[in-house]
């Protein structure tokens, strides 16, 4: 009858998740690890399997903790607070450090590109489900009327999803959270007039598929 783990499982995964959220996985040891988690390296072989087995575990993890920021969309009463909310609960609460890192699938993405293509395609399967959550919520706003004309659901969901991209790998400079704000509220004016209020009168957005192709000028 094998014995069981001395330690706190669940301590131990959150410690190796911040490890490698901080460092990514190539530059993260067996050692490190060891030494974060406080276990031998038998525990950890036992408990989690080798270091590619961890950092699969780490994350779903994180993407166990990104779906619950997404839940924060559905409990919301509207759009704008629904997105507000988001950005608050998987970002603004976050502590400073862990701000600054970046986003650990999306890191995982950029690194593993053709170096380990079944762990890019495990982090890009993660963010796609948390977009397809996004989109989701914002459909039931579109059916409910509480969308506002213009907006396509799956179009403001990748726009919200390419924005906390984009400020995270912003926070890694650590800007300071009044321009990381000033950012959100920018998104949040978008979110709540809709995609086409702001065009002239008579104009429409045309779809990217449906625009002619316009030939390069040569210089």
């Amino acid at each position: 009858m094998a014995r069981p783990a001395a330690f706190d499982r669940h301590q131990a995964l959150e410690s190796a998740l911040s490890l490698f959220w901080s460092q990514g996985y190539t530059a993260t040891s067996v050692q490190q690890l060891l030494d974060c988690m406080g276990i031998s390296r038998s525990s950890m072989y036992a408990a989690f399997g080798t270091k590619r087995d961890l950092f699969v575990e780490a994350l779903q993890r994180f993407n166990e903790m990104a779906t619950e920021w997404v839940q924060v969309l559905y409990e919301a009463g509207d759009p704008v607070s629904g997105v507000r909310d988001f950005f608050e609960r998987g970002f603004f609460d976050l502590p400073g450090e862990l701000m600054s890192r970046g986003c650990l699938l999306v890191n995982t993405i950029l690194e593993m590109d053709g170096v380990d293509n079944d762990l890019c395609a495990l982090a890009s399967g993660y963010v796609d489900g948390i977009e397809k959550a996004l989109a989701d919520c914002f459909r039931r706003w579109h059916a409910d009327g509480a969308l506002p004309e213009g907006h396509d659901p799956v179009t403001l969901a990748r726009f919200v999803m390419t924005l906390i991209k984009g400020m995270r790998a912003a926070a890694r400079q650590r800007p300071g959270e009044a321009y990381l704000r000033g950012i959100v509220e920018t998104a949040l004016l978008v979110v709540q007039n809709g995609g086409e209020e702001r065009l002239p009168a008579g104009r429409r957005l045309v779809p990217a598929a449906s625009r002619p192709n316009r030939p390069h000028s040569r210089t």
